[in-house]
């Protein structure tokens, strides 16, 4: 990539990053310590020129994925903790905070509680990713996901196709280093993994739920509806 275009990208990105610090702190400040949960999350990152792509819908390397989570509130102990975390984890995470139950049939777990095992993380784009263009979306949108992946352990195996890539996370951060062919068996072993999410998690299946006119004003202020 052009340098000086990926220079510029980032003092850019940077720019906002400290503009967007700057009021949530100012936020923080204001709220009572003593019992108020807060959570600080992203749907996705960014990425600027790494992989040679600019952007976050079509690929799902870690520039895209790793994302903050942060936590705090009266019942939370201050440290960090390595542990993988999803957003299907923030609910149930916050209902058992407040000494509520976890609602029937999500997915999610609750990040306070001790993990015994390591848990996959499942990853990946959806058939809608496409350039704004008139009806573009409405074609793509029962596609399969463009891509997929799965992180577990340490290990990062992304699926585009019948292509796999596959990284070792710890020694290789940004993904340089595509392990695939070293590795059979572990492309097999999260291969399955990846086939067995796809056919549990159903697919264009969601039903119609009415919108009332403040959620389509917020869904259009968002660029999600025309």
């Amino acid at each position: 990539p052009n340098q000086g275009s990926a220079g510029s990208a980032n003092r850019r990105y940077d720019s906002e990053v400290a503009y967007a610090d700057h009021y949530i702190g100012k936020l923080l400040d204001a709220l009572p310590k003593e019992n108020a949960f807060v959570i600080f999350c992203a749907d996705h990152g960014e990425s600027l020129y790494e992989h040679d792509y600019v952007g976050h819908g079509r690929r799902i390397y870690q520039t895209c994925m790793h994302v903050p989570l942060i936590l705090r509130g009266p019942s939370i102990t201050p440290g960090r903790d390595s542990t993988p975390a999803r957003l299907l984890d923030v609910m149930p995470t916050l209902l058992a905070a407040t000494g509520l139950p976890a609602v029937t049939g999500m997915f999610g777990r609750n990040l306070l509680a001790p993990q015994s095992t390591p848990q996959p993380r499942f990853i990946e784009t959806y058939g809608g990713a496409v350039p704004h263009l008139p009806g573009a979306k409405a074609i793509m949108a029962d596609r399969p996901p463009m891509r997929q992946g799965v992180v577990l352990d340490g290990w990062k195996l992304i699926l585009n196709g019948r292509h796999a890539e596959l990284y070792r996370l710890p020694d290789d951060p940004m993904e340089k280093k595509d392990l695939a062919e070293q590795n059979p068996g572990k492309v097999e072993e999260l291969t399955k993994l990846v086939n067995e999410f796809d056919s549990r998690i159903g697919k264009n299946s969601a039903e119609q739920a009415p919108l009332t006119p403040d959620d389509i004003e917020a869904l259009k202020s968002l660029g999600y509806v025309n």
